[in-house]
C-alpha cells in the first residue's frame, strides 16, 4: 500500500470522497457513510483529518476494528522532522553542545527578595530571643 500524505488526506473531506486517518491508517470511508450506524454527519466531521481519538473515544466492537480494514488505503507518510519530534518525546534529551551556564539568566524579583530577607530576619531574631533565655 502506497504512503499517503495529510494534505492528501485533507482533499478528501466531502460526502464524494471522505478519507480519514486512524493509528497513522488513511481509510476511505466514501463507501461506507451511508451504513455507518452513528450516520454519515459523524463521519464527515471528521473527513479529511485524523480521527484517532474520535474512534477510540467511541469504544468501537472487534467488528467495527476489522470492518474499518476493508476500507484501508494506505499508511499515512510522516515527514521525518514529524517522525524526529515523536522520537524526541519519548527518547533520552539530547545535551546541548553549549557549555552548562551560558543560557544563565539573572533576573531581579523585589517581591522574591524581601520574602528572602524577612525570612533571614525573623530566623536572626527567634534565635537571638532562644539563646537569651
Amino acid at each position: 500500500m502506497p504512503d499517503i500524505s495529510m494534505s492528501d488526506v485533507q482533499e478528501h473531506n466531502t460526502r464524494d470522497s471522505a478519507w480519514t486517518v486512524i493509528d497513522d491508517k488513511v481509510y476511505d470511508l466514501t463507501n461506507f457513510l451511508a451504513e455507518h450506524p452513528g450516520g454519515e454527519e459523524v463521519l464527515l466531521e471528521r473527513a479529511g483529518k485524523d480521527a484517532t481519538q474520535a474512534f477510540k473515544d467511541v469504544n468501537h466492537s472487534e467488528d467495527a476494528q476489522e470492518l474499518k480494514e476493508k476500507y484501508f488505503v494506505g499508511n499515512l507518510h510522516k515527514p521525518r522532522e514529524s517522525i524526529a519530534s515523536n522520537n524526541a518525546s519519548t527518547s533520552t534529551p539530547i545535551i546541548s553542545d553549549q557549555p552548562q551556564g551560558q543560557n544563565f539568566k539573572f533576573e531581579f524579583c523585589p517581591l522574591k527578595a524581601l520574602v528572602g530577607v524577612s525570612i533571614g530576619v525573623l530566623t536572626i531574631g527567634l534565635f537571638k530571643g532562644f539563646l537569651k533565655r
